[in-house]
């Protein structure tokens, strides 16, 4: 079986909101075509070039007749987009455009009633709901959405200018769903709650699949990181499994998913690659290695690769017990540090923090813990090079483990400034760590609950020294594990896996800046699938 545990579909998606809004019904009635016509003699829709400010006046110039037209003129100005507003002539021949406020119909229907599968734009025996699809950024014709709840399923197709809506509604929670292979939809699906009033913005946007595709030898091939890289195009590491022992595997990928080379890195026992990131010559790997250079284990490997992926050099770092890389940052000098846990005499685990500069040459080296187990999975970095960490510890747990952050200072040598646990009825685990531009920190992690045994994604933001800021923990019927977290426009994207039985399914959770939970989007393949990470945007 060759399967990537790696989503790179996601690359061009941006978390979006779950829509749960309740308008006004006596203020939203949508403007109808007969309704524009006997009071202004203008039927046509308009779009407009939005500067950042929607109450501005628009003149002639931003007012297009086509949404093409509008596409055309922004190009790539900056805080240029093309949104639609409705025009209206008034008797007196001034102008006037509704640009977005929450007492007007944002989206217009087709000219012609019946492009809404039949249905009259007027909703007279209910609410209604509407929106709009846009795919790769313009409006989406002829696409069937699905809306659907306890009582209700059916489904109409967007007209021309992308719209549907459904009408004659009654009180209740509704399901939308967009319905098109091969693309990406933000959000996967709405739920939307109506109690007295109309929705008008329930809309989704969407992109095309890029490409979709295994890689690997002969047996199992896994990817712990992935990175988009200067070129356009995409590196994943991990390992592969094809030479009866575990071995160090990368791979580099065009823009297109074209594998530009690939190989196996590693001495004659097991190798593995949990981290990778691109430097100007090349790419720096970490990870572990089992190789006849180590003492009675593993030791933290350190590997440099060419941009055709030819080894240059390897490091090994590690006492006579056994040691495992988990995760790697390059400061702001191109020094390198690794992270990650060793074994202690007494069969416990330490955290441990190597730093060695661009050639791989150690630097310092510094290890850390209590009295129980301490594990480190991902650190992260600030502007100053302040290292955070994100792991697991049962030293000051009353119960099994506790999900466990810090923060490290580099100097000549590695100093702890804080370290804490943050304690739960069941355990915990510190997955992945993110460090915001204002320095507060965003941390990820599992929840396990002591009576139902099943695991809970949390979502922290902590100040920069440590007290906590929200905690939000998305509790669902089924277990849901977190791996990674990835900072979008809109923000963050968090990704792991869900139980479905004993079926492992992949899972993307979108979330706001807040750290609330917007939306879940689940991922099936015929086998088990674990995703491990998105493709991020930076190299």
């Amino acid at each position: 079986m060759k399967v990537i545990f790696i989503l790179l579909l996601v690359l061009l998606t941006s978390c979006s909101s779950m829509l749960h809004e309740e308008l006004d019904n006596e203020n939203d009635e949508p403007v109808t075509e007969e309704t524009i016509k006997e009071n202004t003699g203008n039927d046509k829709p308009h779009y407009y070039l939005n500067n950042g400010n929607t109450n501005s006046n628009l003149d002639d110039d931003n007012n297009m007749e086509t949404y093409e037209t509008c596409l055309e003129q922004c190009g790539s100005k900056e805080n240029c987009q093309c949104d639609y507003t409705e025009y209206y002539e008034l008797v007196d021949g001034s102008s006037e455009y509704d640009t977005n406020n929450e007492n007007s119909s944002e989206l217009n229907n087709d000219t012609n009633e019946n492009d809404i599968s039949g249905n009259n734009n007027n909703s007279t025996n209910g609410f209604y709901i509407r929106g709009v699809i846009t795919i790769d950024g313009v409006p989406y014709k002829d696409m069937a959405v699905v809306i659907s709840s306890d009582e209700l399923s059916m489904s109409v197709v967007t007209n021309s200018e992308g719209v549907f809506q459904f009408n004659d509604l009654t009180s209740g929670t509704f399901t939308i769903t967009p319905g098109l292979e091969n693309h990406i939809f933000t959000p996967q699906r709405r739920v939307i709650t109506i109690t007295d009033g109309n929705v008008i913005n329930a809309s989704f946007t969407g992109e095309s699949l890029i490409f979709e595709k295994n890689y690997g030898f002969t047996h199992n091939e896994v990817a712990h990181d992935s990175r988009a890289t200067s070129d356009g195009g995409y590196i994943i590491a991990g390992y592969s499994n094809s030479y009866n022992m575990r071995d160090g595997y990368v791979v580099k990928l065009s823009p297109g998913g074209v594998v530009e080379w690939q190989g196996v890195y590693g001495d004659m026992y097991d190798d593995e690659i949990f981290s990778i990131r691109e430097v100007a010559d090349g790419y720096i790997c970490a990870g572990y290695t089992i190789s006849s250079q180590s003492k009675t284990g593993s030791d933290f490997w350190l590997i440099k690769l060419n941009n055709s992926g030819q080894l240059l050099w390897q490091k090994q770092f590690g006492s006579t017990l056994s040691e495992i890389a988990t995760s790697m940052v390059i400061l702001n000098d191109n020094t390198i540090v690794i992270s990650g846990y060793e074994n202690t005499s007494n069969n416990n685990k330490n955290g441990m923090i190597v730093h060695a500069d661009e050639n791989g040459i150690l630097i310092s080296e510094y290890s850390f813990g209590g009295k129980g187990s301490d594990k480190i999975f991902k650190i992260a970095k600030d502007k100053q090079d302040n290292i955070y960490f994100a792991g697991t510890s049962n030293s000051w747990s009353l119960g099994d483990r506790d999900l466990w952050t810090g923060k490290i200072q580099l100097s000549e040598d590695i100093s702890i400034q804080w370290q804490k646990t943050i304690t739960n009825s069941g355990a915990g685990i510190g997955k992945d760590i993110y460090i915001g531009d204002d320095e507060s920190i965003f941390l990820i992690g599992n929840i396990i609950d002591e009576v139902t045994q099943k695991e809970n994604i949390t979502f922290i933001i902590m100040n920069t020294d440590g007290t906590i800021k929200t905690q939000n923990t998305f509790l669902n019927e089924t277990t849901e594990i977190a791996n990674s977290l990835v900072k979008t426009d809109t923000g963050f994207t968090l990704v792991g896996s869900q139980s479905e039985g004993t079926k492992q399914n992949g899972l993307l959770l979108y979330a706001n800046s807040n750290g609330e939970l917007l939306s879940r989007e689940q991922i099936s393949i015929s086998g088990d699938l674990v995703l491990t990470n998105t493709i991020q945007n930076n190299y």
